[in-house]
């Protein structure tokens, strides 16, 4: 008995001081929808219908479990955004369409991009690990220095360990 209460106020105890860490602000969605400003926002596990933030400063941002959609559930306008060292990870863009967009140092581990319209995007020195790129549109953008291991590329195969780049096949 005394062992089970032990293991409930510690379950209590955890979830209680992980739970901030997956909130996002109500106040930061509207800040992306409305002035299309807000870096360093806590947008973490939000779901977000009706985006569209063409040109929004978005740099250090936590998308964290995101999901960035146009109402439809599929993609999001953000052409021009800045991602810069934002957190996307474990995010859902798919379909979005992010022309332009620099995600410069940004976190996109786990991420889904697959179908989105990524060209002329830049990635230099972000981290892409097991991101999934399948069906995605790259034209013209920059991979420099950006970690793409386990990574699912545009043509659905999965790049190898030590991609940096370049998707090696």
């Amino acid at each position: 008995m005394v062992v089970k209460r032990a293991v409930w106020i510690l379950c209590v105890c955890f979830t209680l001081s992980v739970s901030p860490l997956f909130a996002f602000n109500s106040a930061h969605v509207q800040q992306v929808k409305q002035i299309k400003n807000c870096a360093r926002c806590d947008l973490s596990g939000a779901t977000m219908p009706n985006v569209s933030a063409s040109g929004a400063d978005l740099a250090t941002a936590n998308f964290s479990r995101a999901t960035l959609t146009n109402g439809s559930f599929q993609g999001a306008n953000l052409y021009g955004a800045n991602f810069e060292g934002a957190n996307l990870m474990r995010a859902s863009l798919r379909e979005a369409n992010l022309v332009n967009t620099d995600f410069t140092g940004a976190r996109l581990i786990d991420a889904w991009l697959n179908d989105a319209v990524l060209t002329g995007a830049n990635f230099t020195n972000s981290n892409l690990m097991r991101c999934n790129l399948k069906g995605a549109s790259i034209g013209g953008a920059r991979f420099q220095g950006a970690r793409l291991d386990d990574a699912i590329w545009t043509d659905g195969t999965v790049c190898k360990e030590g991609s940096v780049g370049e998707c090696k096949k």
